[in-house]
């Protein structure tokens, strides 16, 4: 069963100041790591205006530093980009971490 200690470790990094509507859940079913549905402009760690003029990149940043069970120890660091249609306000963004989290650490 997974807990607010074991979703603490899978940090999404942003420019922004700590807010606990950025860090992730854990299906349990599954054993996968949801981030969002979240606010992009709060839990972007940064934000680039593409060169046509219309299009905005945001950059999300997770880093994984657990231990125990079922968190296994381990390190990752991964980069998400979403790229969004300017005209767009109050975007929400979610996804997966393509890593399942077992109690083995095999990651299948």
């Amino acid at each position: 069963m997974w807990s607010d200690a074991d979703a603490a470790t899978w940090e999404l990094k942003h420019s922004g100041t700590p807010n606990t509507d950025c860090q992730p859940s854990f299906t349990s079913v599954a054993g996968k790591v949801k981030h969002g549905t979240f606010s992009a402009d709060e839990c972007k760690t940064s934000l680039t205006e593409n060169a046509d003029g219309i299009t905005l990149d945001y950059e999300f940043k997770i880093q994984v530093s657990a231990s125990g069970s079922p968190t296994f120890p381990y390190d990752h660091e991964y980069t998400i980009t979403c790229t969004y249609i300017r005209e767009k306000q109050g975007l929400q963004a979610s996804f997966l971490t393509q890593h399942s989290v077992t109690e083995t650490g095999t990651g299948e």
